[in-house]
């Protein structure tokens, strides 16, 4: 019985390996330069608009290497199989280290944290009072709103009961966005860069804690100059974020994808943390593509502060309807 299981299974082996189509040397070469030459473009972008489209699909790319790797393993292709598997490998680091990467989170110790919650009301189909249920049972400090429209103040009405402090800048483009607050504001102000305006609020908690919210958000980017525009925009708000505030959560949907080259000088530059730990946080594991996803939105800090809990809220079809954190001072030894 064993030796026929050892000869099943070595003519399974044999199976696989003859319908491994035969590749001449030269074209082999050829192909692994094409697939090391990909993957580092995705690391390292040229400022093209074909290429910052690419760009979005890291993940596909990542699996897609990891899968030819597995098949070269099977059929004995070394060549294939090491360039996939070191390809996937870096990718898988760089794209790790375009969230946040901490091991862990931090305990909440901090009486002083405030909690902040960033919803965008146009990601789901379900109506106002629903989505106003789901973030009151999430009972953030802060509510954060992005692409604000008129029509959409008269409906938030009821909410100056639980958020008495209010600032809105509604606009019917998506640059629309507010700020509704538990804690009262001790400066209230927006600034434009390039015509894109930007909420700045500073507010105290009930400990005297303060803390600096700012609200950014951008129109999709459709053209190589709009890219370009990004990163100019990015830019100023870099130096405006370094030289002017303390203690920042940026709430921000920049329209980039987490490891695009914009996003990470940006971070690098301000010193800016993201929230998000992975790609598909907090989405359903029903959804069999969920690793594929490729979130625009994000709670940057800085890092004075520390995250201590993060979650992505979701509607009743399971779609992403907000990001969930709360953030405290970090402790100095």
């Amino acid at each position: 019985m064993q030796s026929l299981i050892l000869y099943i299974g070595s003519t399974e082996i044999n199976f696989i390996k003859t319908l491994s189509i035969y590749i001449p040397e030269k074209i082999q070469w050829i192909l692994i330069a094409m697939i090391l030459g990909i993957s580092i473009l995705f690391i390292f972008p040229p400022a093209f608009l074909l290429i910052y489209r690419f760009s979005d699909y890291a993940i596909h790319w990542m699996l897609l290497c990891l899968l030819i790797g597995i098949v070269s393993l099977f059929i004995g292709n070394e060549k294939f199989l090491y360039s996939c598997f070191f390809s996937s490998g870096i990718l898988a680091f760089f794209l790790m280290n375009s969230f946040n990467t901490d091991l862990r989170l931090v305990s909440l110790n901090n009486p002083a944290s405030i909690s902040l919650l960033f919803v965008n009301l146009t990601f789901t189909n379900d109506d106002i009072n629903s989505s106003l249920q789901s973030i009151y049972n999430m009972d953030p400090d802060i509510l954060v709103l992005e692409e604000l429209s008129p029509d959409n103040i008269e409906k938030l009405q009821s909410t100056r009961a639980r958020y008495p402090y209010q600032t809105m800048l509604p606009r019917i483009d998506p640059l629309g966005k507010a700020v509704l607050s538990k804690f009262p504001f001790y400066e209230e102000s927006s600034f434009g860069i390039f015509g894109n305006p930007i909420l700045s609020l500073g507010l105290t908690n009930q400990l005297n804690d303060s803390f600096k919210i700012l609200v950014s958000n951008s129109l999709p980017l459709e053209s190589s100059n709009s890219f370009s525009r990004m990163n100019e925009f990015l830019d100023s708000l870099s130096v405006k974020i370094k030289k002017d505030f303390p203690n920042v959560i940026l709430s921000a949907n920049f329209n980039l994808v987490p490891w695009s080259r914009d996003l990470r000088n940006f971070k690098i530059k301000t010193g800016l943390m993201a929230s998000r730990r992975d790609n598909n946080e907090g989405i359903s594991n029903t959804k069999t593509l969920s690793i594929l996803n490729t979130p625009n939105n994000e709670i940057f800090y800085t890092r004075s502060l520390e995250c201590s809990y993060f979650k992505v809220l979701l509607d009743s079809e399971g779609n992403e309807l907000g990001l969930y954190g709360r953030y405290q001072k970090r402790v100095a030894f």
